[in-house]
């Protein structure tokens, strides 16, 4: 049986695994870091107690790809 990844596993409020994988992503394409800490917060505020990093990660990806979408 494969093991799971640690995102899928753990809720977000006990890591912060996902604001570091979405920071390195969104620092790659020279977003600026008000612009990422104001992702990371909304993503942050829109998840549920227990919610996983995955998911957290997942919506603050959607937020960043709009974000990118809307700068063209």
């Amino acid at each position: 049986m494969a093991k799971q990844p640690v995102m899928d596993r753990l809720p977000h409020e006990k890591s912060d695994i996902w604001k570091k994988e979405l920071k390195a992503l969104m620092s790659d394409f020279c977003i600026p870091v008000n612009i990422i800490e104001q992702i990371i917060r909304t993503a942050e505020r829109k998840a549920k107690p227990e919610e996983s990093c995955k998911s957290v990660y997942q919506r603050g990806w959607i937020m960043f790809k709009e974000f990118l979408l809307q700068k063209q």
